[in-house]
């Protein structure tokens, strides 16, 4: 089986991404965010028919943990070799501002 994986599905651009593979391809999605249920309703508004190649799995890009528990059940539901499409679209990690320089 192969795999496309969404990491930041949640945000705007994200599940947008995930969206439109789903509806333009036989992939199946796996999507990553903080917010699972949030996400999944997100996604799957109007599109319920693509619900059985749809996978929301936690991940917090701050949390080494979760980071390594997404890729574990990647690994584990769809094999080793199976990812085909990896989107990172997640949101800035720090919230101290930028400096731009002159």
């Amino acid at each position: 089986m192969s795999v496309a994986l969404v990491q930041g599905g949640g945000g705007s651009i994200g599940s947008n991404f995930a969206r439109h593979l789903l509806a333009r391809t036989s992939l199946n999605i796996v999507a990553t965010s903080r917010d699972v249920k949030a996400s999944r309703g997100t996604i799957l508004a109007g599109m319920e028919k693509y619900e059985d190649r749809l996978t929301v799995l936690e991940l917090d890009a701050r949390d080494e943990a979760t980071i390594e528990s997404a890729a574990a059940i990647v690994k584990e539901r769809f094999g080793g070799a199976s990812l085909r499409l990896l989107l990172n679209v997640s949101g800035v990690v720090s919230i101290r501002p930028m400096r731009m320089s002159k």
